[in-house]
């Protein structure tokens, strides 16, 4: 369970003309910000960065995807400065390993999030 894109690589139909290399935590920003709907500062605070840190991440990603889409480049998704982390939903725990049940309270309602920079421990609570 959790978001670990499993498509890295989009191109416009016909021929691209060049490529855009989208960061992981660029496309995390986007689903957080545009496809989750969340606020900003609930979206940063899940990647574990600040606010204004987030804005500058969105707007960078947006900006890609958009020349992308108006000048027909393709779009890979690869690279930044990331880890994973995963979230449990119902005690608000955190830890590194990607499992499908929480090791503290055994939920299932658990997901994963790209964090900036890997900064922090590998388990805390939230």
């Amino acid at each position: 369970m959790g978001f670990h894109p499993d498509f890295r690589y989009f191109r416009p139909g016909g021929r691209a003309k060049g490529e855009i290399v989208l960061k992981i935590e660029e496309l995390e920003s986007l689903r957080l910000k545009d496809l989750l709907q969340l606020d900003q500062i609930e979206a940063a605070k899940l990647m574990d960065i600040s606010q204004p840190t987030f804005h500058r991440i969105l707007k960078e990603a947006r900006r890609k995807v958009a020349e992308a889409l108006v000048d027909g480049k393709a779009i890979r998704v690869s690279g930044g400065d990331y880890r994973f982390r995963n979230l449990c939903y119902d005690c608000r725990s955190e830890w590194g390993a990607p499992l499908e049940r929480c090791p503290i309270c055994g939920g299932i309602s658990v997901s994963s999030v790209a964090r900036e920079g890997g900064r922090g421990p590998p388990h805390r609570k939230v």
